[in-house]
This record gives structure tokens, C-alpha cells and sequence, in this order.
């Protein structure tokens, strides 16, 4: 049998530099991120919010005023979010509560046990379970009411400055970019620079509808399975696997891990039923809604999700995080309008490839040679 040939990875000087120039470029950003943290922080989630209100405000603009439009909808919106901010977080902190208490009790069942009993006290595995529960979130019910009060009124004037810079966003948003394009461009690029911002935030905002669209029914799905199986924390395991469904293709799989690792310690057979249900539910997904949002819509892709993601969560957590798969989002978006724009020659070479020689050019050698003579 003929040995199978060797592939040599060549480095060149170039490659090296140019890698170390990247990691160079990702620590400079991060750097820069830190160092502004608090009014990147906000005027991103200003941003974001508003170029998520802006469709509305142009759909109900069409029957009153663009002011009483905004007012409505922001509004509408301030009491949408407050509503499921307080019935969510209470019924997931509730949640949180009895499976703290739940996985305690198995713990110091372990602790007790003849079997497990010596390792499970040498590894302080009760005191560990507190830990972690109590090192949670103050949004998943960690902390206490003291710690949820003082991030309550430590961020009020944040919250504040993020509301006038979506209320200030939604009033003068396009008018302000409009400005800057005219600031840098000129005649036929700025429009083409515009159009291809409109373009670009069309298809993100289309993409983020679908994507929200979705993980609400996903949500909603295994909230009933979760309900139906009796399994704890029903809701909590509901907004995780919204959360991880936002990643295109494995998402599902990935939410299932933990949560079925959890579920194999109380019923087994369900957690063997619920993996096959999530591998399938997955594979459907990713032939039918993900292949059309692709095809229709924008790819993202599963690595550039987790990138942003990343990246957003190293900087700001969970909020850090959906911000930035937006602006991902509408970078990749961006690309799309640009491509579709490009021209294999320009229009200007073209003419200057086809332009016929002119009577002048041609009568001036003439010219020239007799006044030579």
C-alpha cells in the first residue's frame, strides 16, 4: 500500500506578520472597548434599540404624525419591555429559587451516601452547588435584594442616557448619517454609499425579526416539553435554548448539553427522548427556516455568530453579547449590498477602453509634422 503523501505547511515572512498584525488589531479593539467602556456601552444599545423601533415608527407614521408615531411606539415599547422584564425575571428567579434548593438537596444526598458519600464530602460538592447558584446573575436570581437594589440605582442614570439617545436616534437617525455620508462623499458615491446603508439595514432588520421570530417558537416548544416531562425550571430552560437558537445550524444541540446532562440525573429516558427530539428539530431547522433565511435573507453563519457573541460577552455580558451579533449582522449585510454593486470594470475604464479616436487626434500628426517642415 502506497504511503499516503505528506502535507508541509509552509509559513512565509508575510503570513507570520500578517497574523501577528491581526492579533495585534483584535487586542488594540478590545483595548479601545475597555478603555471607553460606558459610552460605547451606551450609544451602542441606543443604536441597536432604535434601528429596531424604526420600523415600526415608519409603518405607524403612514396614519399620524412622525412624532406621535415615535411617542407611541416608544411608549408601547417602554411598557412591553418593563411588563415582561418583571413577570419574566420574578417567575425565572422563582424558578432558579426551587432548583437551587432541589440541587442542594441531591448534593447532601450524595454527601450521605455509603457510595458516593466520601468523595462527594472531600469534594465539598454542597457547598460548591451554593456557590455557583450564588454567584449567578442578579437577572437568573443570584445575589440578594440588597445587590439587585444598588445595580438598580447604580444604572438608573445609564438607562437614562440610553433612553434620550434612542429618543434622539428615532428623531434625527437618518438625517444624522445623510450628514456624515456628506461630510466624506460626494454626487454619485454618496447615493450609492446610501443606498447601500438602506440595503444593508433592511436585510439585518429583516434577519433580526425572523431570528426573534424564532426563538420565540422555540422557546415556546420547549416550554411545553419541559412543562409535559415535570422537569424543573421550566422557563430558565426555555430561555436558553432561545438564547443558543439565534446560532444557526447547531445551536440546539449545543443548549442541549447542560441541560440534558441535568435531566439524565432525574429521568433518564426522557433526556434520551428529549436528545433525539433536539437532533431532529435541529436537522428540520437548519433544511427549511435556516436554508430560506439564507438564501432570502443573509447568512451569518454559526462561527461569525459565536465570534460576535464572544466578543460582546467578554465586554458587556449577555447584552454585550446580542449587541453585538446585530452589528455582525449588519456588517455582513453590508458586504452584500457593497458586492452586489461591484462591477468587473468600471464604467469609466469601459469608456476609455471604447472611446473612438477624435478628428483632432488624428490630424495632429499632420499638424505637427508640417510645422516641422
Amino acid at each position: 500500500m502506497a504511503a499516503a503523501p505528506h502535507r508541509t505547511v509552509r509559513l512565509t515572512t508575510w503570513s507570520v506578520v500578517r497574523g501577528l498584525l491581526a492579533v495585534a488589531a483584535a487586542a488594540l479593539l478590545i483595548g479601545l472597548a475597555r478603555a471607553a467602556e460606558t459610552p460605547l456601552w451606551w450609544i451602542a444599545v441606543a443604536a441597536v434599540l432604535a434601528a429596531m423601533l424604526t420600523p415600526a415608527v415608519l409603518r405607524l407614521q403612514r396614519f399620524v404624525p412622525r412624532a406621535a408615531a415615535i411617542g407611541i411606539v416608544l411608549v408601547l415599547a417602554t411598557a412591553f419591555g418593563a411588563l415582561v422584564v418583571w413577570r419574566g425575571l420574578s417567575e425565572v428567579a422563582v424558578q432558579v429559587s426551587a432548583l437551587r434548593a432541589e440541587a442542594v438537596q441531591i448534593a447532601e444526598e450524595y454527601e450521605g451516601s455509603s457510595q458516593y458519600g466520601e468523595v462527594a464530602t472531600e469534594f465539598a460538592l454542597s457547598d460548591k452547588v451554593r456557590t455557583f447558584f450564588d454567584g449567578l446573575p442578579l437577572y437568573l436570581g443570584g445575589g440578594d435584594t440588597i445587590d439587585a437594589v444598588e445595580a438598580v440605582t447604580s444604572n438608573a442614570g445609564g438607562l437614562l442616557a440610553v433612553f434620550f439617545l434612542v429618543v434622539l436616534l428615532l428623531v434625527s437617525g437618518e438625517r444624522m448619517v445623510r450628514a456624515g455620508l456628506a461630510q466624506v462623499l460626494r454626487g454619485p458615491a454618496r447615493d450609492q454609499a446610501w443606498d447601500a446603508l438602506r440595503g444593508a439595514y433592511s436585510r439585518t432588520s429583516r434577519y433580526t425579526g425572523l431570528l426573534i421570530l424564532r426563538a420565540i417558537v422555540v422557546g415556546v416548544v420547549v416550554n411545553v416539553v419541559a412543562q409535559v416531562a415535570g422537569w424543573p425550571a421550566g422557563t430558565v430552560i426555555a430561555l436558553w435554548f432561545a438564547l443558543w437558537s439565534f446560532v444557526p445550524g447547531v445551536g440546539l444541540v449545543v443548549a442541549a448539553g447542560p441541560v440534558l446532562v441535568g435531566v439524565a440525573l432525574f429521568t433518564p429516558v426522557w433526556a434520551a427522548v428529549a436528545l433525539v427530539g433536539v437532533v431532529v428539530g435541529q436537522y428540520a431547522l437548519a433544511r427549511s427556516v435556516d436554508h430560506w433565511i439564507d438564501a432570502h435573507v443573509l447568512r451569518l453563519g454559526a462561527a461569525l455568530t459565536l465570534l460576535a457573541a464572544a466578543f460582546g460577552t467578554e465586554l458587556y455580558g449577555l447584552g454585550g453579547a446580542l449587541i453585538m451579533w446585530y452589528l455582525a449582522a449588519f456588517v455582513v449585510a453590508a458586504g452584500h449590498e457593497v458586492a452586489a454593486d461591484v462591477r468587473p470594470v468600471p464604467d469609466v475604464l469601459k469608456d476609455m477602453v471604447r472611446r473612438p479616436a477624435t478628428d483632432d487626434a488624428v490630424r495632429r500628426p499632420a499638424t505637427d509634422d508640417a510645422s516641422a517642415r
